[in-house]
């Protein structure tokens, strides 16, 4: 590649992550000056080691591994270590609602604060946050693993904080999944209105029967989301009727529409109620929102 070609690129995949960037660095430093700080030097550094590029799909990677090294290295030299938002200086809360991160994540250490806010905040892959963080994919793993059994501990000292906590799970059974499920007092579970979505349903609740069992017996299943659903298509409709025949009353009575406004949000990194609130996937979700609270009696 040559240098005009590979400054070009740089520069085109700053430019496109520049908000998702200053949200990661916000996450950290919580500071909107310190967050647009450490955004440049990053984007600086980036195009100091260009040269070094040599494989123009891991910008991205390098972008948020340089990101999060600024940022940590500016948490170092002001020995700021914790990761909550706090009010701004003018004593109210900070506006930018979608940076929220609990100061629960104090009671871990460095790499692994990074680690869960790269999985659960940025959404990253493991094996990203591995190349990102410059770590073995398997250490990865049983730090977060651990960091999670710590957060489980801390959640009883704030459960009477909140009317609900809720843990975002991916969308398998492995480690981190079952350790969610050992924490909470119930599960939501989103199924798309989709023939292959149905299959791992099965295995899903063999895995709550089990960690009831065994690790949490307070473990219950809170509801059911229908998700993704189109009812001008025959399928669609077969899959909403076997979910009410399983789960019964279970399943939510909104149901979450297939929704093009919806798929674009994540792209945007927003959710759909600050992309499009009056999309009809903003409104299915304020009036499932209100459906859940309803059902839970506050």
């Amino acid at each position: 590649m040559k240098p005009n070609d590979r400054a070009d690129l740089v520069c085109r995949h700053i430019t496109e992550n520049a908000d998702r960037l200053y949200r990661l660095a916000y996450r950290y430093v919580k500071n909107e000056q310190d967050a647009m700080d450490v955004v440049q030097e990053a984007a600086c550094k980036i195009f100091q080691y260009q040269s070094k590029i040599q494989h123009p799909e891991y910008i991205d990677t390098m972008l948020y591994r340089v990101t999060v090294n600024s940022a940590l290295d500016l948490l170092r030299k002001r020995r700021r270590e914790t990761i909550g938002l706090p009010l701004t200086e003018e004593g109210r809360e900070d506006d930018h609602g979608d940076l929220y991160a609990l100061e629960l994540l104090d009671v871990l250490d460095e790499k692994s604060r990074a680690i869960v806010i790269l999985r659960f905040f940025e959404d990253k892959p493991l094996a990203e946050i591995a190349e990102i963080l410059q770590m073995n994919l398997s250490t990865v793993k049983t730090r977060l693993y651990s960091a999670l059994r710590k957060l489980k501990k801390s959640l009883e000292s704030v459960r009477d904080s909140f009317d609900f906590i809720f843990i975002d799970c991916p969308p398998s059974l492995g480690l981190l999944t079952v350790n969610a499920l050992v924490a909470a007092d119930g599960v939501i579970i989103p199924i798309q209105c989709e023939f292959y979505a149905l299959e791992g349903v099965s295995q899903l609740m063999k895995t709550v029967e089990l960690v009831r069992r065994e690790m949490n017996r307070n473990l219950q299943i809170t509801g059911v989301i229908l998700s993704m659903f189109d009812g001008r298509t025959n399928l669609g409709l077969q899959v909403v009727q076997e979910v009410k025949r399983f789960f019964g009353n279970k399943v939510f009575k909104t149901v979450i529409p297939k929704n093009v406004r919806l798929a674009e949000a994540p792209s945007y990194g927003l959710s759909i109620v600050d992309y499009d609130p009056s999309s009809k996937g903003a409104k299915a979700y304020k009036k499932l929102a209100d459906e859940f609270v309803q059902r839970e009696g506050r």
